[in-house]
């Protein structure tokens, strides 16, 4: 359900699904994932959830730390490549 949520925009549940592919719960821990899906709730979090931008942006500085320059720049780039779902969500 998170990540149908995630592809409708919802991004508490993008923030959900990377901290649960930060912490294993989705297989094993995946912090590329977990980057990649971080980025997109800040992304994604309207203004007026400002603790949601916030936690990501922690997030992120964690992430920072277990992930290689190439991987952070690649992860960059899959988050911004990607947006919800066009069909459901047309304001995105």
């Amino acid at each position: 359900l998170y990540i149908q949520s995630a592809n409708l925009g919802w991004a508490e549940a993008m923030f959900n699904l990377a901290n649960m592919y930060g912490a294993g719960h989705l297989g094993e821990v995946n912090f590329y994932k977990a980057y990649v899906w971080c980025s997109r709730s800040g992304r994604y979090a309207e203004p007026r959830w400002r603790n949601l931008k916030e936690r990501s942006a922690q997030c992120l500085e964690y992430l920072n730390q277990k992930l290689s320059a190439v991987q952070i720049s690649s992860a960059k780039n899959e988050a911004k490549a990607w947006s919800p779902n066009q069909a459901i969500n047309p304001t995105r």
